[in-house]
This record gives C-alpha cells, sequence and structure tokens, in this order.
C-alpha cells in the first residue's frame, strides 16, 4: 500500500471525525467501577464537566489535568486541521503554503 496526499489526507480527516468519540468513549469507561473512597473519587473529573481554574471547588490537581487535557486535544485537532489545509492547498496549487 502506497502513501500518497489523498491517502493520509482521508486519515486526517478520518482521524478528526473519531477523535472526539474515543475520547468520551475512553473518559466515560474509566474507573470502570467508582471508587469507594471519597478522596480517591475527588481526584477523578467528571466527564461532564471542566473545571475552570477559578473554580473554587476544585483543587489543583483536577484543574491543571482538566487544561492540560484540553490544551492537548485542541493542538491536536488545530496541527490536524493545518496539515490537512496545508495539503489540500498542495494538491490544488502544486506549491506547498509557507514555502518560498
Amino acid at each position: 500500500m502506497d502513501v500518497t496526499p489523498k491517502r493520509v489526507l482521508l486519515f486526517l480527516m478520518v482521524f478528526v471525525a473519531m477523535a472526539p468519540a474515543v475520547v468520551a468513549q475512553m473518559a466515560s469507561g474509566f474507573p470502570p467501577q467508582p471508587p469507594n473512597d471519597i478522596s480517591t473519587r475527588r481526584s477523578i473529573p467528571s466527564p461532564s464537566w471542566a473545571p475552570s481554574a477559578t473554580q473554587r471547588s476544585c483543587g489543583w490537581r483536577e484543574v491543571l489535568l482538566a487544561a492540560a487535557v484540553q490544551g492537548a486535544i485542541f493542538g491536536l485537532v488545530k496541527a490536524t486541521v493545518d496539515r490537512a489545509g496545508a495539503t489540500a492547498y498542495y494538491q490544488a496549487t502544486g506549491v506547498w503554503p509557507g514555502d518560498d
């Protein structure tokens, strides 16, 4: 199987479309059983909301973990969209964007 720009673009489009579903599925499955210890339960953020930095009821660990995950997902999606756009532009014009 040869790697062509069209196949890479198709893979990236499928990846971007499926990434939120995969992340949601993983978040809903961890932990499989809710822990009995309250201190352990507080360290695992709820998948239905992310704490804001100014939320008093959440600790440093929860806020920083939520921010790190949110930033990683944002960075991954941004890089994927930028690369797919550059590939599409290259296919349409024959010039890679940004090259002088």
